[in-house]
């Protein structure tokens, strides 16, 4: 492996660098130059307009939008290309599946039905029965009072909850920006 080192000159041309033989601090100065240039300072003058220019063009593009757009209309014969165009089908696959033959119609046998006597169903006097109408259950009346009583025990233990769950998440984003900007 071979390693070729540069030597760095001494010296600048300008004199301006961290070498021991720089000139001084001013050597940037003596390098701009001291010969003094003429400089206008003053608004440049105003432009001609150039919408003669982009009028012109966009004439000149729409004519040939145009033209290439009415182009068929004035030579139809050219663009017989799709009439003169055979279209060959393509051979189609066979997909008829084999279907077994249908089956034979069953052989149907006369059947004589015996009727049944139906007897009719006898009833237990001391059985109560379904249509007989049972006592109606009162329902209970509790006062709107207490309902409101207990309404407000429970929006009291959330509103408890809410607080300690709130201060919990309120010092946890405390803590992670505490570590984030390194205050811990």
């Amino acid at each position: 492996m071979n390693t070729i080192l540069e030597e760095t000159p001494a010296q600048t041309r300008m004199g301006v660098g961290f070498g021991p033989h720089r000139k001084g601090a001013d050597a940037w100065k003596q390098s701009i130059g001291t010969k003094k240039v003429p400089a206008r300072l003053e608004m440049l003058p105003e432009g001609e307009s150039r919408l003669n220019r982009v009028g012109a063009s966009a004439a000149v593009q729409i004519v040939l939008l145009s033209f290439f757009v009415a182009l068929p209309v004035f030579f139809p014969e050219r663009m017989n290309t799709l009439r003169n165009m055979a279209f060959i089908p393509l051979a189609m696959p066979v997909t008829e599946v084999p279907v077994a033959p249908p089956p034979r119609p069953p052989k149907i046998r006369k059947v004589e039905v015996k009727p049944e006597i139906v007897e009719p169903v006898k009833l237990n006097p001391k059985q109560p029965h379904i249509f007989v109408q049972q006592k109606v259950l009162q329902p209970k009346i509790e006062k709107l009072e207490a309902k409101f009583d207990l309404l407000k025990d429970s929006l009291a233990s959330a509103k408890v909850w809410a607080l300690v769950l709130y201060a919990g998440l309120a010092g946890a984003m405390l803590l992670t920006m505490a570590r984030g900007f390194k205050w811990i």
